[in-house]
């Protein structure tokens, strides 16, 4: 089941591993999760947090009824990758009989993936759902192995990957393994999650990213377990390991394994308005590390951290949403202590043809929150963001974000305020090429100026044009960088790129592309010039068979600076077979080239040879 590109991403393909609608069937009014499993297929990796994952649902005839909320992905997926995501779907009361599902990946604000229709039964409330199957389990087992004569055939690599998803009763799991393989280290379990999802409760093990409030718990990657209840009245519970014990020396700190505890209590209240408070208590072993055989470091010192949130939540279901939280944190380092305040609040409106988003926050210097990464600590700002639809061969966006730190005003530290100012405008105007027109200025200002003044502006031009089997594409940016203190160079970078997708047959395809990017020093006058050509092949030589692809990129970098002269040229070729002995079962077989040539430095240069076997099993 194949995902299908759009014009702007032709190089971004997958395939849909496995679709389970889970529980099936459903009964109207209940949650349903749609859980995948997805392969990318393409030749460029997915980044974590730059696409999102919705699915949409239409009725027995097809038709168009709503969509879920976007899921966005966590996790970087390679070329040759797989990720697992689950899309909960509320099923309205009145819902009957047969109904149908698509999923859709967008990546950079624009859907480039689009899956065939599944279909999924609801049972109306007033009769019971037949009794599912007892036991249902899908997924797929994907083992590689690489080596290269750079390291004279002596350094390989070697992975094995298990993504399961699957349902006992009407009780949904999933299980995913990833584990590593190299000569220094025969075996490392990298991975290892397991999910159990039941009316009352989700419970999941392993290499867990629990999320309590932003301010709380989130965005911190773990080795433990927890448990989320269902319902009106919802607790959570984690106990994990954020940090592995790192041996130091006598010139480098070593690092402790710190432990997590955490409890959250969520009550959903009348109309729409939710409330939640948690705690989170964050410890270092000191005896995960012996002192005495100088396993410390030079400076390393235990930490513990405890931090109480309370959040608001509220939805007035006519596309207005407010939220809100404030947390205190205790710090430890030693038998220091120091205790602070952080606070965020935003708010959102959503029309047919208009949204617009405000947050406020303020993290005062001492505050500490180490079981979420994303806090930055002693700064204050607000962020802006507006969207029109409202015209229709238009899209219109403007953001604007400022922050500053120092809060506490201390002379001795310079005060930086950083402003963000961001514009686009995308053109959709009948059989002419969609236009992208975009415009950034980005601002840093110190108390005294003298010590920190520079902006960076930032204009963007992008066109794209599909012609039958062909879709091309190209854009252009210019970025200025000045800087009046003098402390830098002022910086001028010219980008242009081209890339061209075509489908000569139904079963060959080419796509390729070139990037030019100039940069010039403005005021030593050197320049730095970087040229980038790629080109990828698929050809479907037995269909639903045998696959050949090939893909390579030639990148060349030339500096004229006095300082660091530059003069190479790196390259990259693979050439690819893969061969479905049945339907989910697969063999790949490549051969892989890379070399470097520096004509400055000739000891820099190499070239390898290797290649890279996969075995893929999909049930």
């Amino acid at each position: 089941m194949s995902l299908l590109p759009s014009h702007a991403y032709g190089s971004y393909v997958g395939k849909v591993q496995l679709a389970v609608p889970s529980p099936h069937p459903v009964k109207a009014g209940e949650k349903l999760t749609f859980q995948l499993i997805l392969i990318n297929t393409g030749t460029e990796k997915w980044t974590a947090g730059e696409y999102f994952l919705r699915a949409e649902i239409y009725d027995a005839e097809k038709n168009y009824l709503t969509k879920t909320d976007s899921i966005k992905g966590r996790v970087d997926v390679e070329a040759g990758g797989t990720v697992s995501l689950y899309i909960p779907f509320q099923v309205p009361g009145n819902y009957s009989g047969t109904y149908y599902w698509k999923i859709f990946l967008t990546y950079l604000q624009e859907t480039i993936f689009s899956s065939d229709y599944y279909d999924f039964s609801v049972m109306p409330i007033t009769v019971a759902p037949k009794a599912p199957l007892p036991f249902k389990i899908g997924g797929n087992f994907i083992t590689s192995y690489e080596n290269s004569s750079r390291e004279q055939w002596e350094d390989y690599t070697g992975n094995i990957s298990l993504n399961l998803i699957g349902r006992f009763f009407d009780r949904a799991f999933s299980l995913n393994v990833y584990t590593y393989h190299t000569v220094d280290d025969k075996f490392e379990l990298d991975t290892i999650l397991f999910n159990y999802y039941s009316p009352l409760f989700t419970l999941s093990a392993g290499d867990i990213m629990p999320s309590f409030s932003p301010l709380t718990l989130y965005g911190l990657g773990a080795l433990g377990g927890a448990i989320v209840t269902e319902g009106r009245f919802s607790t959570g519970l984690v106990i994990a390991r954020s940090e592995e014990a790192v041996k130091g020396s006598t010139s480098t700190d070593g690092t402790f394994s710190r432990y997590v505890y955490g409890i959250q209590e969520k009550v959903e209240l009348s109309r729409n308005f939710t409330i939640n408070t948690s705690y989170i208590f964050s410890d270092d072993n000191e005896k995960s590390l012996d002192e005495d055989k100088g396993e410390w470091g030079p400076t390393l010192t235990p930490v513990k951290n405890g931090v109480w949130g309370i959040g608001i939540d509220w939805e007035s279901g006519g596309g207005i949403e407010l939220n809100g939280e404030y947390a205190y944190s205790n710090y430890w380092e030693d038998t220091a202590k120091v205790k602070d305040y952080g606070f965020k609040f935003g708010s959102s409106l959503e029309r047919e043809e208009f949204s617009f988003e405000a947050a406020y926050e303020r993290i005062e210097p001492n505050f500490f929150s180490l079981a979420s990464p994303v806090v930055t600590n002693d700064r204050a700002g607000y962020e802006l963001l507006t969207g029109y639809q409202g015209i229709s061969f238009a899209n219109l966006s403007l953001g604007f974000n400022e922050y500053r730190d120092n809060l506490a005003g201390d002379p001795s530290e310079v005060t930086s305020t950083q402003s963000i100012l961001t514009g686009a405008a995308d053109f959709d105007i009948g059989n002419l090429p969609d236009i992208t027109i975009g415009y950034s200025l980005n601002q840093m200002l110190g108390k005294p100026r003298s010590a920190l003044e520079n902006n960076t502006q930032t204009f963007s031009l992008g066109l794209s044009q599909s012609l039958q089997n062909l879709s091309l594409s190209s854009s252009g940016q210019l970025s200025d960088f000045r800087d009046k203190t003098d402390s830098s160079h002022d910086l001028s970078t010219l980008t242009g790129s081209f890339s061209l997708t075509s489908s000569l047959t139904q079963a060959l395809s080419i796509t390729s592309g070139i990037t030019l990017t100039r940069t010039k020093d403005l005021d030593d006058k050197s320049i730095d010039k970087s040229q980038s050509y790629s080109v990828s092949v698929n050809w479907g030589v037995i269909p639903q068979r045998l696959t050949i692809s090939t893909w390579g990129i030639l990148v060349v970098a030339k500096s004229n600076d006095v300082l660091m002269q530059v003069d190479n040229v790196t390259t990259d070729a693979s050439l690819e077979f893969s061969y479905s002995f049945r339907t989910g079962l697969t063999l790949n077989l490549g051969y892989e080239l890379d070399a470097y040539r520096d004509a400055e430095d000739p000891s820099n240069n190499y070239k390898g040879h290797g290649f890279v076997t996969r075995l893929s099993y999909s049930f």
